[in-house]
């Protein structure tokens, strides 16, 4: 039973990886927006702010 419902959770990931490469913001996919964005969070978190 996990095992058919990690498949579909990796499905529905994959699905929303190829979704979010088709938008493009400022010369990069939105997941590449995104993980940016997100690696700024951290490194916020770590300095303290």
């Amino acid at each position: 039973m996990l095992r058919e419902e990690n498949r579909s959770l990796k499905d529905k990931l994959e699905k929303a990886y190829e979704f979010m490469k088709q938008f493009v913001i400022s010369g990069m996919n939105l997941l590449e927006a995104f993980m940016e964005w997100l690696g700024e969070k951290v490194r916020d978190v770590w300095r303290g702010r």
